[in-house]
């Protein structure tokens, strides 16, 4: 029950922005209940230490004047949303893709040691930020023949990056042979996520446990029925039902 409604406040504040009232409505208050989540708990931390992540940066960072309150509730979200959402996203929304590509998946089988190499794949193939990047030009740039002066601002797209098909050959294609993976996924530069590394470790594990302890995983509805996450900003699947 608690991971459920931990999840769900998750996910709905994470909800691509509607012109509807009552669709604001719905995402302001999963935001504000998960604040008031990471409010109760950061104050319990303050109260009671632990040896947690939480309660170092209470003891070590709030109380030496470095972090405020709100910094450490702040963090604790971001941790959540960025470094939950997105990587359970990727592993459901990742398996749902090599159903869809059985020749891929049955390569894996084979040969496990294309994993690493599917992973850096899949991350490009699915690129599941589906927001666009406002960023604002630092000098005088030319990109695609469009001169774009400095100050201006622009939307960068990731999705339309990770399949630029001057880079990749045949950028619409899921190959988990590929040798040229690496992609802005996770961003590029000084913004790029720093939780990159671990978001392939969990997800090398993920896939590599999966197909090792259930060698007969397969899809137990039609891949037309999966309801895919188009109003969220972190795409993926709403559930996946699997069988083996």
């Amino acid at each position: 029950m608690f991971r459920t409604r931990i999840t769900r406040r998750s996910s709905g504040s994470v909800r691509r922005s509607s012109r509807t009232r009552t669709s604001a409505r719905r995402r302001c208050a999963a935001s504000e209940e998960l604040n008031q989540f990471f409010t109760e708990l950061v104050e319990s931390k303050a109260r009671q230490p632990g040896d947690d992540l939480l309660s170092r940066l209470v003891v070590e960072r709030e109380r030496t004047g470095q972090l405020t309150r709100d910094d450490i509730i702040g963090m604790a979200r971001v941790m959540l949303v960025a470094g939950f959402e997105t990587t359970a996203s990727m592993i459901a929304l990742g398996v749902a893709a090599l159903f869809y590509h059985p020749e891929q998946l049955a390569a894996l089988r084979r040969d496990p040691a294309l994993i690493p190499g599917a992973i850096d794949e899949l991350l490009r193939y699915l690129t599941i930020f589906q927001a666009g990047l406002p960023r604002v030009a630092v000098s005088d740039t030319v990109i695609g023949g469009q001169l774009i002066k400095t100050g201006e601002a622009v939307m960068c797209f990731l999705p339309s990056a990770n399949r630029d098909p001057s880079w990749y050959t045949d950028p619409d294609a899921l190959d988990v042979r590929r040798t040229n993976s690496a992609s802005v996924a996770f961003g590029w530069g000084p913004h790029r996520c720093i939780g990159q590394s671990l978001v392939k470790v969990e997800m090398e594990v993920a896939f590599e446990t999966l197909l090792r302890r259930l060698p007969n995983l397969q899809l137990a509805t039609d891949f037309d029925d999966i309801h895919f996450r188009q109003e969220m900003t972190i795409y993926g699947v709403s559930e996946l039902p699997v069988t083996w």
